[in-house]
């Protein structure tokens, strides 16, 4: 008997990691698991897919008021925040909160994505009184790969903060890492893998979740979930 297709939407934080959770749940149970990293569009239309991979946050804040997802969500781990230059530049200091801050103030320029390591990154530097001074260094792009792009062009001393996993992907492409943000700038973010109530494929989309927290756990860690 053939085996069923699961669809899932997951948070872009997971990718690529999520893909290798993925064939690995395929190789072991014959089903068919399709990916897509956007969960913004989780609410409009989403009766189309079956499991979503979210923070703990997103799911508390969207995913559960709009009565989307089922109860008895499975972590999966959670991940932090990184900063990372093109290779050659100068590294900026992460070993400490007002080390960090002086490397911010002396760079170029500082690539950002209009995603929730962006808006946090944003965030801190006004709460640090940083704000207006770095205004003009800031760049806003879409995702972490037009981030990365971007970063990879710079001639100057400019930086990213992005997911771990997300920097982890470049390195050996042209890309370095600093280190984690240090303490007391560091934010981790829980994840979960939890069905959709419309899932028309309800035990494979709790397997792929349950999945996700136990065979998938060692391939997470290796992308950088903790």
């Amino acid at each position: 008997m053939p085996g069923e297709e699961i669809k899932v939407m997951s948070s872009g934080s997971a990718d690529p990691a999520l893909g290798q959770v993925a064939r690995a749940f395929e190789a072991a149970t014959g089903h068919k698991v399709n990916v897509t990293y956007d969960d913004k569009i989780i609410g409009e239309g989403g009766e189309a897919f079956d499991v979503i991979i979210s923070s703990t946050n997103a799911l508390a804040r969207r995913f559960r008021p709009a009565g989307a997802v089922e109860t008895g969500e499975v972590p999966i781990g959670r991940m932090g925040l990184g900063v990372a230059v093109r290779d050659g530049a100068p590294l900026p200091d992460v070993s400490g909160l007002e080390a960090f801050k002086g490397s911010l103030r002396a760079l170029d320029g500082l690539v950002l994505t209009t995603h929730s390591s962006g808006f946090y990154m944003r965030d801190l530097l006004e709460e640090w009184g940083m704000g207006v001074e770095m205004s003009e260094k800031i760049e806003f792009f879409p995702d972490g790969p037009t981030s990365m792009q971007r970063l990879l062009k710079g001639t100057g001393r400019e930086c990213t903060v992005l997911s771990l996993n997300q920097i982890q992907r470049y390195r050996g492409r042209g890309i370095a890492l600093a280190g984690p943000l240090p303490e007391g700038a560091q934010l981790f973010r829980d994840f979960v893998a939890v069905p959709l109530i419309a899932s028309r494929h309800k035990s494979v989309a709790r397997a792929f979740s349950e999945f996700c927290g136990a065979e998938g756990l060692p391939i997470l860690a290796e992308a950088g979930f903790q």
